[in-house]
């Protein structure tokens, strides 16, 4: 065996019913608008979700909802996003597999697709916690599984900012090729769709990001900057001189 119990060539399937657990469900936000209010109409339907908010830094935020976290893996639904009405939280990690992450799909209706950025994604609890090295995506620094099913819809254009700062985060990946194993073309369509399809509230402010984002990666900058939000705040004032 190597690393998952598929790997013992002497395996023999028998069906059992047995009650799946059930894993803990955060809702993770940092000051948007909406984060209350999509907290509250996830607690109506989930009462056992938790509310994770105001922790500076994605990774220092999923670390929290993993030392909170009772069971071997945990949901996060994203505080700029509402979920799919007919999504369920009933989907369990094969035990056979060694770990991953789970990310679902996300509709982004600014650019009119469904791809996995914002999407939920049950974490598994070990992993985040013993994480001490990732790239500029945290998540995809990790084994995971990408899941096709739409679980959410994206909500992250309440602001000028946060509009600027999702666009800017999600394209300087898209832009780089920085997640290891995603298909470069696959990568540059969705970009193009950032750049050229944005519509709605903040339209501008979408695009603005995505072209800020290609000329970033152009410059050969440091990719993990996208994490200080101090210094996409400057990127983003920098248009409002």
């Amino acid at each position: 065996m190597v690393d998952q119990v598929y790997d013992y060539p002497h395996i023999v399937n028998k069906p059992y019913i047995i009650k799946e657990p059930e894993f803990d469900m955060f809702v993770l936000g940092y000051k948007e608008p909406d984060l209350e209010r999509n907290y509250d109409e996830v607690k109506l339907k989930y009462p056992n979700a938790k509310l994770v908010s105001g922790i500076q830094g994605n990774v220092n935020a999923y670390k929290e909802c993993a030392e909170q976290s009772k069971t071997e893996y945990f949901w996060i639904i994203f505080g700029k996003s509402k979920i799919n009405k007919n999504f369920t939280f009933d989907y369990h990690p094969n035990c056979m597999e060694r770990p991953h992450h789970h990310i679902f799909k996300c509709y982004n209706p600014m650019i009119d697709y469904a791809y996995g950025h914002m999407g939920i994604v049950l974490y598994h609890k070990k992993m985040v916690l013993d994480a001490t090295e990732w790239g500029p995506d945290f998540t995809c620094s990790f084994p995971v599984k990408l899941i096709d099913q739409i679980s959410n819809i994206a909500n992250y254009f309440q602001t000028e900012f946060l509009t600027y700062r999702t666009a800017f985060r999600e394209c300087v990946k898209l832009a780089s090729n920085c997640i290891k194993g995603s298909d470069p073309n696959t990568n540059n369509m969705i970009l193009a769709k950032w750049l050229n399809n944005s519509n709605g509230t903040h339209a501008n402010w979408n695009q603005t990001g995505a072209e800020d984002a290609v000329k970033f990666v152009a410059e050969g900058q440091d990719l993990n900057k996208i994490w200080d939000w101090n210094f996409i705040n400057s990127m983003f004032q920098k248009h409002k001189l």
